[in-house]
């Protein structure tokens, strides 16, 4: 199932004003989170992929060991009834159902290329003679969202090789992972320079798409599935939809639906409603910069936030343990309608309600950095407050990647030079990836470092290490060809 494509960058939402700039939100948080999905990039030309041992990796996970072995298992058992002879593609096509459970229950938690690996690994199958459609869709949903038709008729077939899937008896949480890419995948395809095509043979598909996601969302309620499945997810459509409200109404619709069917009203889901308001606030703004929002738009966009922060605070009244609620509020703030005193508050009810929530930690990064509210001293005495956490399963010294990085490009390009800073950075870069070997995500951000700070040793250890491993979503291509040049063969 090879398809023409035009892999593109992630769009962000948008633009907000905070201490009187503008800067990107994502969903999850601050634009300056690490990527979770791959970009293609025509001339980075992905290497080989070496099988190696999922399972090995599944071991290391804190929680829900026993659902990814249920996602595996069930996966593999319906590809042994489909593919009962031994085939040269097998040793491929289980790794890929095994990286494919694996993502499914936690993501690429650690940044080691998981999705890259399975669009990889998936396409030898395909050379080798897998034409099955359900496995490889799983090439499909590897590339996540880089995944966008060239035509719109291509955004059609994906379409109805979905709707066709939804007929078949493979595992729902692969159906559910297939409506979730295409779905986006057909959005960001009509969404072209931040003017919807609202009446094409694929925008006309996704309501029947919607309504098979929240099914299969249903089912994976019931099933208790992981968080990342069955709220981070949802979250994630929503912001990637956020530029039509008719879109973000089919989506809440199908949430409401499939959660109050499962008999499920948890925290995460009411924090979600605030989510939904502020993703609302943006589809009436738009992304443009302030001076194309007429004041109609921003009288809409403000009256909707402050929607989304009377529903969060009540909802935080009546949970205030769960960390996502004042999450979302920080992005409420990152709108413009808190003050920077008032996010910092939500910051601490964040990490008081968990400790090890990571996006808290990261929203706080991003509003400390220097272009926006606070200095480099700021960010550099907040990075070492992460690092002295030491709670490397959580990744929390690892908010030196995205700080740091921040701050060499847009407020202290000589970070990196200083000794103070290289001393802690080569210590806790070395300590995660003797860790986490294959964290091609953080290797990339250490050869950076290195290369920005000029420090030619660890840049030569490093780019050796890579190889042609490196994720351009951190290292642009001139800055990879000046360090191949400078290493040399």
């Amino acid at each position: 199932m090879m398809r023409i494509l035009v892999f593109a960058a992630i769009i962000l939402a948008g633009t907000a004003a905070v201490c009187g700039v503008f800067y990107g939100i994502t969903n999850y948080g601050i634009a300056s989170m690490e990527t979770t999905s791959p970009t293609k990039d025509p001339t980075h030309v992905s290497p080989a992929v070496e099988l190696y041992d999922v399972d090995a990796m599944a071991a290391r996970m804190p929680k829900d060991k026993d659902y990814y072995a249920k996602v595996r298992d069930e996966a593999l058992a319906y590809y042994a009834k489909k593919h009962p002879s031994s085939a040269p593609y097998d040793d491929e096509a289980k790794m890929s159902i095994k990286l494919a459970a694996y993502y499914m229950t936690w993501g690429d938690v650690y940044g080691e290329r998981v999705l890259l690996d399975l669009a990889d690994i998936e396409e030898d199958a395909e050379k080798k003679g897998l034409h099955d459609p359900t496995f490889c869709n799983l090439q499909t949903d590897g590339w996540d969202d880089n995944h966008i038709a060239a035509v719109d008729s291509g955004a059609v077939e994906d379409c109805d090789l979905m709707l066709a899937a939804a007929k078949d008896s493979s595992p729902n949480i692969l159906k559910f992972w297939g409506y979730q890419t295409v779905i986006h995948s057909t959005f960001a395809f009509n969404d072209n320079g931040n003017t919807l095509r609202q009446n094409t043979p694929s925008m006309q598909k996704l309501p029947q798409l919607i309504s098979l996601w929240g099914d299969s969302l249903r089912q994976l309620i019931a099933d208790k599935a992981p968080d990342h499945v069955i709220l981070d997810m949802p979250i994630k459509l929503m912001h990637e939809c956020n530029a039509d409200e008719g879109t973000l109404n089919l989506l809440i619709s199908a949430i409401d639906r499939a959660y109050n069917e499962a008999g499920a009203d948890t925290s995460g889901r009411v924090a979600m409603d605030g989510d939904y308001f502020t993703e609302m606030a943006w589809a009436a703004r738009g992304a443009g910069y302030a001076n194309t929002v007429s004041s109609s738009q921003f009288q809409t966009f403000d009256g909707r936030l402050q929607q989304a922060r009377a529903l969060l605070e009540q909802a935080y009244a009546k949970y205030p343990n769960e960390p996502r609620i004042p999450g979302f509020m920080l992005r409420v703030a990152l709108g413009g309608s808190i003050d920077v005193a008032t996010a910092e508050t939500w910051y601490q009810r964040a990490i008081k309600a968990d400790p090890t929530f990571y996006n808290g930690y990261v929203a706080r990064e991003w509003y400390l950095q220097p272009r926006w509210c606070g200095s480099v001293d700021d960010e550099w005495k907040f990075v070492q407050e992460c690092v002295a956490t030491q709670d490397w399963a959580n990744r929390l010294p690892m908010i030196i990647a995205p700080g740091l990085n921040n701050v060499a490009d847009d407020g202290d390009s000589g970070i990196y030079s200083r000794d103070d800073v290289w001393q802690v950075v080569n210590t806790t870069y070395r300590k995660y990836l003797e860790m986490y070997p294959r964290a091609f995500m953080y290797r990339t951000y250490f050869l950076r470092a290195a290369y920005l700070g000029n420090h030619p040793d660890v840049m030569k250890e490093q780019y050796k290490i890579l190889g042609p491993k490196w994720d351009d979503d951190i290292l642009s291509d001139d800055e990879y060809k000046a360090i191949s040049a400078s290493v040399g063969p």
